[in-house]
């Protein structure tokens, strides 16, 4: 399994976003990102490998653009400042690098994107 791999999982289809030593982070057809462990998801009864890229009509408006496989075979400096600049703006936006509360990282949510309230 590679990252842009297809993958079935829960019935629907996945493409692999990204692969984190015992982590997968999955991309659904419909958007959705989650971030399971390869253990769990390869031993999910759902759980189909190289499974067809769903076709161009797919919930992403037809583009085929997947957000994940564009930093696939970039330059190792550019895909880190890419990466890091996502995660500032997740952070701005959500208060957790990753932008999933439920999932933070060491120290999250920081004191400056903690807004009112929460």
């Amino acid at each position: 399994m590679a990252a842009t791999d297809w993958v079935e999982f829960e019935e629907e289809r996945h493409q692999v976003a990204g692969l984190d030593g015992a982590l997968v982070r999955l991309r659904s057809e419909a958007g959705r990102m989650q971030t399971i462990m390869l253990t769990v998801l390869l031993a999910d009864p759902s759980f189909r490998a190289a499974v067809e890229p769903p076709s161009a009509t797919a919930k992403d408006g037809g583009s085929g653009f997947d957000p994940a496989g564009a930093l696939v075979g970039v330059d190792e400096a550019v895909k880190q400042a890419a990466l890091a600049l996502e995660a500032h703006l997740l952070e701005a936006m959500t208060g957790y690098r990753g932008g999933d509360a439920l999932q933070p990282e060491a120290g999250e949510p920081r004191p400056q994107f903690v807004r009112p309230g929460r």
